[in-house]
């Protein structure tokens, strides 16, 4: 197998990127502040089986990221009860 590219791959998650946003197809240290633009919610599979899963999508990137409880209720926290109402507030990813 011949090598096609001269990029190192940094961590697991760039092998299989997705949909998603992960933490490692961020640069160690690196923050992004990104601005929603929409929120929904999907049935994705997990390591606990189907499960209901919010879902932030943003301006500046076309990957959306699923959300966590602690990372919902980060949000819910800046930005109140309302996940319509989030749109068009920015956040911080790293």
């Amino acid at each position: 197998m011949q090598d096609n590219s001269s990029e190192r791959i940094n961590d697991w998650d760039e092998l299989y990127p997705g949909r998603f946003l992960k933490a490692g197809l961020l640069g160690a240290g690196e923050k992004r502040i990104l601005t929603i633009s929409k929120v929904s919610r999907e049935m994705l599979m997990g390591n606990k089986g189907e499960q209901m899963k919010g879902i932030i999508w943003c301006r500046e990137d076309p990957m959306s990221l699923a959300l966590n409880k602690t990372n919902g209720s980060c949000i819910r926290e800046m930005f109140g009860r309302v996940p319509w109402k989030w749109e068009g507030k920015r956040i911080a990813i790293f």
